[in-house]
């Protein structure tokens, strides 16, 4: 993939690179941790599979193939290769924290991802994003049922 991984730990890092994966919700720093495993173990990690299907139940499968789709088309029209942590990095690295961005607001993540993804690139991204976030609050309302 298109991608280079960062293992930078520490607090020095954490002002120099951003702030702790932390200080996410449950929700999104699973992403950010399943983001990173993918990277290193592309095309499948079966601990993001479980992981994944504890959090999402029946749609985790569905958040997986996206979050696959994704990752595979932001990396082939990538600007330049992307910093991504390795699952142990303490921080939030520039480029997750655009990634986790346009997975908060799939409305606005054309203008996150400008610098990060090719302009011919965005629709489809900005498609994944929104068929990401259908899919991750159709397993919260089903669990909530």
């Amino acid at each position: 993939m298109f991608m280079q991984i960062d293992g930078i730990i520490g607090n020095a890092a954490a002002t120099e690179r951003g702030p702790a994966w932390t200080a996410l919700p449950d929700d999104e720093a699973l992403l950010l941790w399943s983001v990173r495993r993918l990277v290193i173990a592309w095309p499948r990690c079966h601990t993001v599979h479980a992981a994944l299907n504890q959090r999402y139940g029946d749609a985790a499968a569905d958040v997986e193939t996206l979050l696959r789709a994704l990752l595979m088309t932001v990396t082939r029209h990538a600007r330049r290769p992307l910093a991504i942590g390795d699952p142990a990095c303490a921080v939030i690295l520039a480029d997750e924290r655009s990634l986790l961005a346009a997975v908060r607001a799939p409305a606005t993540a054309a203008s996150c991802l400008a610098h990060v993804v090719e302009a011919r690139a965005l629709p489809c991204v900005v498609q994944l994003l929104d068929a990401l976030s259908t899919a991750r609050q159709a397993a919260f309302f089903n669990q909530a049922a």
